[in-house]
């Protein structure tokens, strides 16, 4: 995959120190990050803000990365500010918000473990989530298989024929089970959520 920075951006190199202990391949009250940004401000506020809704980052110092090649590092689509910072394909924007899909992620999860209040059937679930999930693009190539892939298997689940009441086979629910993961775990590689 070849992106190039957007004039005004540089990637940044990011230390942070968390107030505890946190899981990151291992025990760690420190993390390195790199960030696409404008400045060394914005790097750190970008770098805290990715980190903050797990843990309190007390500290957060940015310098610019030695290497500004962006075809050179691995993962860095994953990076905060790389879907600000980088050329890419344009997407429309998405009616959904990065809110939207959290509750779906919710309501998939509930639907598997028994709860129907919100989608009584496989099929409504089923064409809900194929809504959500056709209308958002991705940069990532990954995040453009399991899309594709998921979106098949939706249409498949929501054209079995399931009747209101009726027991839920086990494998829709699995099925279901392994798509909400495929859609969680893409999540944050979406560069088109409505405002």
């Amino acid at each position: 995959m070849n992106h190039d920075l957007k004039p005004g951006f540089a990637i940044y190199f990011v230390s942070l120190t968390f107030a505890k202990e946190v899981h990151i391949g291992g025990f760690t009250r420190f993390h390195d990050v790199y960030v696409i940004a404008r400045t060394v401000e914005e790097a750190e506020a970008l770098a805290t803000a990715k980190y903050a809704e797990h843990v309190e980052v007390t500290r957060a110092s940015a310098r610019l990365a030695l290497n500004q090649v962006v075809a050179t590092y691995t993962c860095l689509e994953r990076s905060p500010g790389f879907a600000e910072g980088c050329f890419h394909e344009e997407y429309e924007p998405s009616q959904y918000t990065a809110e939207d899909a959290r509750r779906l992620v919710d309501d998939v999860d509930n639907f598997v473990k028994g709860r129907r209040d919100s989608y009584p059937s496989p099929k409504a679930l089923a064409e809900r989530f194929r809504q959500v999930w056709a209308s958002f693009g991705y940069w990532c190539p990954i995040g453009q298989q399991w899309q594709k892939v998921g979106l098949e298997l939706l249409e498949k689940i929501g054209n079995r024929p399931h009747t209101l009441g009726e027991r839920v086979p086990f494998d829709t629910l699995d099925e279901l089970h392994g798509l909400n993961g495929m859609f969680n775990q893409t999540r944050g590689d979406v560069v088109n959520f409505a405002s």
